[in-house]
């Protein structure tokens, strides 16, 4: 995609943190359980008191004006696109996981539980001042609502400036809610290292030193969910290495990141003993980067636009994050050379489906044997996009064409067509399921888990059947 194209997709305007107060209440909307969110999944009518719409009878996730609105969606897919009958199974086999989903959030005392199953915790952000859009939300800004102002926020505006946001304008909390990182500065003990911890909220907040009552999970998802990608491929060492180690990491198609980058620090105290390069693609980036052409000074606009070094205590790592301008999503410019390549490729709520681009990611980690692994915020996700990775050896013909493989390269790309997949639920998600208006399996940011290539030896064996992997409901009991 040129940037041409990447710009004119949206009207392209872009705002100053401080100029966004006006539109912050298009967030500030009322999540009373009473309160329907239903929308025909043909025709997108919304409930009202004089139009009650009817669930599915088999999965009861997606609803309907009328019959001729179920037959049209389930036989053509009318607006949809898909066709309700291709989805239907999946979305009732995904409902079977909200059991799941909803202990993982009731860790959290500040989480409620809603009528319908899903859980809200928007009232709350907002009564302590955490749920708007602009600079005074530090890290918890978030894109203002777009269905009728064409407002086309920009990730990662505070990268604009010179100057960093300290942890205190960042968080916004109470000092003993803040998973700090500046331990000098606060005179504070850091967490200790290797990490003993459990992969739960509840471990994780007493390795951390945090009270359950405090929100950080809310934004904690996103490290958190990069570092469980990364120990499911394993590049989590178990013990604190005896000799210094890198770890080169792509993170693709970044959007929401770039608002919360200081937050990634976590993984220099969850990495002992590492030099972690986290290298950062996809939209946000790509658009990030043009706007900071204009200042040379800003932060995006240095080799690095973040740094941090975690204490000897907690094993001294240190994390450098970079911003890629070698394409929208990501590049494959120069993958093809071997020291080029990074330890491990990580997408979070990739929407596989919903960038052509995430084809030559896919090529890359299959061909090269490159770990990846990625979040998706609905199960059914993954399910729609199981067919596309099975032609992935078709892709190799058209996008490829002109890239001389190996015969070993070549077989780990045909092997994609009978490879049985790896996925599950993601203990670190946002806390969920959330408030949906149209149906398609409970979701919620860095919802489910699905590791594309391991990068072990396994990728170059037989075809081995994998289960569907993640927390049970016994884990939460």
């Amino acid at each position: 995609m040129s940037p041409a194209l990447l710009l004119n997709s949206r009207a392209a305007v872009f705002f100053d943190p401080s100029d966004l107060e006006e539109i912050d209440a298009v967030l500030h909307h009322d999540d009373d359980p009473i309160h329907s969110t239903h929308v025909c999944m043909n025709c997108r009518r919304i409930e009202s008191p004089n139009n009650k719409l009817i669930p599915c009878s088999q999965c009861k996730a997606v609803f309907y004006c009328d019959v001729v609105c179920c037959n049209e969606n389930w036989s053509n897919g009318g607006r949809a696109g898909t066709r309700h009958k291709n989805v239907c199974k999946m979305i009732q086999r995904s409902h079977k996981k909200r059991p799941v989903m909803q202990a993982i959030a009731r860790q959290f005392p500040w989480v409620r539980q809603t009528e319908d199953g899903s859980v809200t915790f928007d009232r709350y952000r907002d009564s302590r001042g955490l749920f708007g859009c602009g600079s005074k939300y530090g890290w918890w800004t978030e894109a203002p609502c777009s269905c009728e102002d064409e407002v086309d926020y920009m990730w990662g505006t505070q990268l604009l400036e010179d100057d960093p946001v300290d942890e205190r304008e960042g968080w916004k909390l109470p000092d003993n809610e803040l998973p700090w990182l500046d331990f000098e500065s606060i005179d504070i003990a850091p967490p200790p290292t290797p990490p003993n911890f459990e992969h739960t909220w509840t471990s994780y907040y007493k390795w951390r030193g945090l009270p359950m009552h405090s929100p950080a999970a809310l934004l904690l998802h996103w490290p958190l969910s990069v570092y469980r990608l990364l120990d499911k491929l394993h590049r989590i060492p178990s013990q604190i290495p005896l000799q210094r180690q890198r770890l080169v990491v792509h993170l693709l198609g970044v959007e929401k990141e770039l608002d919360v980058l200081p937050l990634f620090g976590e993984l220099a105290l969850l990495i002992p003993n590492t030099d972690i390069d986290l290298v950062l693609f996809g939209p946000g980036v790509f658009r990030l980067l043009m706007e900071a052409e204009q200042d040379e000074d800003c932060l995006a606009s240095q080799p690095f636009v973040h740094t941090y070094t975690a204490p000897d205590a907690s094993g001294g790592s240190t994390l450098r994050i970079s911003l890629s301008d070698s394409g929208p999503i990501w590049g494959d410019q120069s993958i093809h050379v071997p020291s080029n390549r990074p330890d491990a490729m990580i997408a979070l709520n990739a929407n596989l489906g919903g960038y052509d681009q995430w084809e030559l990611a896919l090529l890359a980690s299959r061909a090269y044997n490159i770990p990846f692994a990625v979040t998706e915020s609905q199960e059914v996700n993954i399910e729609l996009y199981l067919p596309a990775l099975r032609r992935l050896p078709q892709t190799r013909s058209s996008l490829w064409a002109l890239i001389d493989l190996s015969m070993k390269e070549e077989k780990r790309i045909n092997r994609t067509s009978t490879k049985e997949f790896t996925w599950g639920i993601n203990p670190f998600m946002c806390p969920g399921p959330r408030p949906q208006t149209l149906g398609g399996g409970p979701t919620t940011a860095n919802g489910f888990e699905f590791i594309i290539t391991t990068g072990g030896s396994d990728e170059d064996a037989d075809p081995v059947i994998a289960k569907k992997t993640g927390p049970s409901l016994d884990d939460y009991m």
